[in-house]
């Protein structure tokens, strides 16, 4: 436990990404509502639990930024706790943890500013359960609930989490089927499981209602439907791969889940066998991500704790298994790799190495973010000192009128900015009517970025249709209708049906966007060279000012 502590106290962090649930939690404190941009509901923050538990802690702190901290140092202290629990014994605890604490992907995620430290805890939340209703002998019922509400909340967490879920609910069904005798039972355990989903069921309800859609909209933008199929699976192989090379601890864990997970116990290796048949199966389907470890970090602990269970077992039942042996050789071994990590220089404020992402699509999230984000550093600064943060304090002074912007990324930046500006994101994540139109065939994982349609931005401006194709105008006031109409008018309701029943299909979509686009931002070399407010004229007549933004690309904003 002090391993980790002052392991996260080096390390922790906070990716880009974390500042757009960072915005939204300051927009529900003033009152806004659950919105990115206020007056505009919106379901843009991929985790609802860990954005509602930030909103109460960064109230009492007044620091979103120092409420992800705490709250992700809670949770990691907490499965480390259920690790040890799991465990059983000193040598099997220590075993795991030392996997964990050496392990890239588990440590830089356990801080991030997203919702993964909390996954973390609820995998090995669902663990316990898990083996509480198969290690009891009468007593089912309550840990079952228990396994139910975990599950619940991991897909509240993160919706794709509820597939952690599946291995721990068939090892559970499979150690009930002696136990469960009649219809009473059955019945009971119905009305258990109904129970324990009941905060799943209410948020959707509730996100059905307030935000007309019951999965986030950082969904459809980055699950394009007009993407080729095998473009993901290729993704999710290079996330892998690359994964595998940048923290060799995964390869370490998934060697020990395939050689002794069957062996050491059959019941926990069937759920660890599962566990990796899963995920690896999702991270296919769905390309993974281009943050490294973020994807494999919950399920890593979810089949350490399996190897523990495993490894708890063996060891119950005696054999000739090498206990100290085994265990003192991996803690030696992974020592020994923490030790060449530290002296990379991965503590130091100076670790600022970008993976090989043209080769691989995925990039070390924390070496590029660490030196401007990481917690010591804060601390000592008074504040993310990040130059997109300082790019938005600047121009703030300037925002005395209410200001639209186009954006690429939009966390720090729209943190930083607040409610002075309406933010619109090329990259569809905050954007309901963007993130529904095809995507760029040349995008990364992550990063689908759509084209503006001739006259978008116009009508993000002024909120008045300007789109020339009529398809997509319909679709853009069906959209601006379900964010910003009255949540129970009958039109509204009617806008939702239409839009998530299928009405726009992607091929009128695409044609609507083959009738022009402003590509913006507009690309041109006939302004040379390009400054701060140098004033550019599209094709649908706005006047935008733009100015060059990070890596290169031009950025532009449009008073109203």
């Amino acid at each position: 436990m002090s391993a980790f502590a002052i392991t996260f106290l080096k390390t922790a962090w906070a990716c880009e990404d974390a500042f757009i649930d960072f915005r939204v939690v300051e927009n529900a404190l003033r009152g806004h509502g659950l919105t990115w941009n206020p007056g505009e509901r919106v379901w843009n923050f991929t985790s609802p639990l860990w954005t509602l538990v930030l909103i109460p802690v960064s109230g009492l702190l007044g620091s979103e930024y120092l409420a992800a901290m705490l709250v992700s140092f809670a949770c990691s202290v907490g499965s480390f706790v259920l690790l040890c629990r799991l465990a059983g014994r000193a040598s099997v605890a220590a075993t795991a943890s030392v996997l964990l604490l050496c392990s890239a992907s588990a440590m830089d995620w356990s801080s991030g500013g997203l919702e993964t430290p909390l996954l973390q805890l609820l995998a090995l939340s669902l663990l316990t359960f898990t083996a509480g209703v198969v290690d009891g002998k009468q007593a089912w019922a309550h840990p079952w609930l228990g396994l139910c509400c975990c599950a619940g909340l991991a897909a509240l967490a993160r919706l794709d989490a509820v597939l952690m879920a599946v291995p721990c609910g068939l090892i559970a069904l499979v150690s009930l089927r002696s136990r469960i005798g009649g219809t009473a039972d059955r019945v009971r355990l119905l009305l258990l499981s109904a129970i324990g989903l009941l905060p799943l069921l209410a948020w959707e309800l509730f996100a059905l209602v307030y935000f007309g859609d019951v999965v986030p909209n950082t969904a459809h933008a980055k699950l394009p439907v007009n993407h080729d199929w095998t473009e993901f699976i290729r993704f999710g192989a290079h996330y892998y791969v690359a994964t595998m090379i940048w923290d060799p601890a995964v390869a370490i864990s998934l060697v020990l889940a395939a050689v002794g997970g069957i062996v050491w116990s059959r019941r926990w290796g069937a759920l660890v066998w599962l566990a990796v048949v899963l995920s690896t199966a999702y991270t296919l389907a769905v390309g993974a991500d281009y943050m490294a470890g973020r994807f494999t970090s919950p399920w890593l602990y979810l089949i350490v704790g399996g190897l523990a269970l495993a490894l708890r077992d063996r060891l119950a039942i005696g054999g000739r298994f090498p206990r100290v042996t085994v265990a003192t050789a991996l803690a030696l071994s992974c020592l020994a790799w923490l030790v060449l990590r530290i002296g990379k220089g991965t503590w130091d404020a100076t670790y600022y190495i970008q993976r090989d992402s043209t080769r691989f699509e995925v990039a070390d999230e924390r070496a590029f973010y660490f030196r401007n984000t990481g917690l010591l550093h804060v601390l000592e600064v008074g504040g993310v000192d990040h130059r997109w943060v300082r790019a938005a304090h600047a121009q703030l002074p300037k925002l005395r009128k209410p200001v639209v912007l186009a954006k690429c990324n939009i966390g720090m930046y729209g943190w930083a900015v607040g409610d002075s500006a309406q933010i619109v994101d090329m990259l569809a994540l905050s954007e309901p009517f963007l993130a529904l139109l095809p995507a760029c065939p040349s995008s990364r994982p992550g990063h689908f970025r759509r084209l503006f349609p001739t006259g978008f931005f116009g009508s993000e401006v002024d909120g008045r249709s300007h789109l020339v194709d009529p398809t997509l105008a319909r679709l853009w006031s069906d959209t601006e209708r379900i964010s910003r109409g009255p949540l129970f008018d009958a039109e509204r309701w009617r806008a939702i049906v239409r839009v998530r029943g299928g009405f726009y299909t992607q091929a009128a979509l695409a044609h609507g966007l083959e009738a022009g686009n402003e590509d913006f931002p507009p690309r041109t070399g006939r302004v040379s060279p390009i400054t701060c407010d140098t004033p550019i004229l599209t094709d649908g007549g706005e006047t935008y000012s733009l100015h060059m933004g990070p890596h290169g690309r031009l950025e532009g904003s449009m008073l109203r």
